[in-house]
């Protein structure tokens, strides 16, 4: 079952030890070739970028962090992806890490997340449908997919 990613933010003291940063980032990419097989993004040996669709929007950032992956969502915000089931081996932590950022990416690209603000003033992503949970969402001025901008009615 697809897990709900929006506003997923981790806390890396309560990470599974034994899940290595190269396993993590080596999962990552295995996953991404599979699913964006016709070169979508371009890779170095700790990050991993898709460029940007929309000029407002900006590009999406993957960058290891040790046993987690950042993922920079354009100009607004970013989110941290970490395993927090200690039952798990290293191999299923690290498969887990980066499917939860496929199915991020999945969503982003076909324009169900919604992004506001910036990274200069906060700012965060919602699944569209919902309503931002923040505070400081309800008055996030123009929202934005993937694709550009939306109306506030989107």
């Amino acid at each position: 079952m697809r897990a709900r990613l929006a506003n997923s933010f981790a806390v890396c003291s309560r990470l599974k030890r034994g899940v290595s940063q190269k396993m993590v980032f080596e999962s990552l990419l295995r996953r991404l070739q599979e699913r964006f097989p016709d070169g979508a993004f371009a890779s170095t040996p700790h990050a991993v970028t898709f460029p940007a669709a929309n000029s407002h929007v900006g590009e999406i950032e993957i960058v290891e962090d040790g046993p987690e992956l950042i993922v920079y969502l354009g100009h607004f915000t970013h989110a941290h992806f970490a395993n927090y089931d200690k039952s798990l081996s290293a191999e299923q932590a690290a498969k887990n890490i980066s499917e939860n950022v496929i199915a991020l990416l999945e969503d982003v690209f076909a324009d169900r997340i919604v992004f506001w603000g910036s990274h200069r003033g906060g700012g965060g992503y919602y699944l569209r449908g919902d309503q931002p949970s923040s505070v400081f969402a309800r008055n996030r001025g123009q929202e934005y997919v993937w694709s550009g901008p939306i109306s506030s009615q989107g």
